[in-house]
């Protein structure tokens, strides 16, 4: 039709407009209202908006408020998007690239406050946990809050949240010093009242970056325990197969254990994979 592009232009113009209204939510609301699976309704304009904006000028460029930045980043981090996008990591929009690469701090502490909120409240993995993992782009925001959200995971995690457990895992690994993880891994393993898969996944963890350390505190803890050996499957399989290192490789004591332990466990241990994958760059 020959109004098609006139529709179209005030579509956009509409989305446009709507980064400018008085009655956005804030960044805290947002997160409050995704930790119960809400949605703002102005969510989604609102990310059209700012996406259309960008695509004129860039982010860098304007004179954006730092109060609308954190809201697209609590949307983005709370408001899922599929089926419209299979994988938000492989295509971040402009306005996150930015964001990422110039203020990786505001980053982080949105995104962190969205994890622990969702956390709080029982969600399976929260969005922005894989990313940190494994997106290379997600760098600078993994060093400052991969940890952090580490100190404050819950000890008492549903079996859904290890997959979460496991991004965090392997971004401190990737990006973080090695000192404060083993001190932190340590401090975890003490703690009275973590269930007993969790306590396999940080055992694990420990066990691919300072094999000779756990390899007995490992064996004691997992030998002649199926439930704990089939924990000890799903966390080499998610963690030691993108090891960025290859000292629990090296180690001969550790590679005997888990043949050991795993070798004679359910099937499932049959699909273990020890050789480590590279990040893409």
């Amino acid at each position: 039709m020959a109004d098609d592009t006139s529709l179209v232009d005030a579509v956009l113009s509409g989305f446009r407009k709507t980064v400018e209204r008085d009655d956005l939510p804030s960044d805290r609301q947002v997160i409050r209202l995704g930790a119960s699976n809400r949605m703002h309704p102005l969510a989604l304009p609102f990310l059209a908006g700012l996406e259309e904006a960008a695509s004129t000028a860039p982010i860098g460029e304007t004179d954006i408020d730092e109060g609308l930045l954190r809201l697209a980043l609590a949307i983005h981090y709370t408001v899922s998007m599929r089926p419209a996008v299979r994988r938000p990591e492989d295509r971040p929009p402009r306005w996150l690239r930015w964001l990422l690469s110039s203020r990786p701090g505001v980053v982080a502490d949105v995104l962190a406050r969205s994890v622990i909120s969702r956390l709080r409240n029982g969600a399976d993995s929260p969005a922005g946990l894989h990313e940190l993992a494994h997106s290379a782009d997600h760098a600078d925001v993994a060093r400052i809050c991969a940890m952090p959200l580490l100190k404050r995971f819950p000890l008492r995690c549903a079996s859904g949240q290890l997959s979460g457990l496991n991004h965090l895992l392997l971004a401190a690994r990737r990006h973080c010093d090695v000192e404060p993880l083993l001190a932190l891994i340590g401090e975890k393993h003490a703690s009275n009242g973590m269930n007993v898969a969790q306590r396999v996944h940080w055992l694990a963890a420990g066990l691919c970056i300072e094999p000779n350390t756990y390899v007995d505190r490992l064996d004691s803890y997992a030998t002649g325990r199926e439930r704990r050996i089939r924990s000890l499957a799903e966390a080499v399989n998610r963690q030691f197969d993108l090891s960025p290192d290859l000292r629990c490789r090296q180690s001969v004591h550790a590679i005997q254990l888990l043949i050991r332990l795993l070798g004679s466990s359910a099937p499932r241990a049959d699909r273990i994979r020890l050789a480590p994958t590279p990040m893409n760059p």
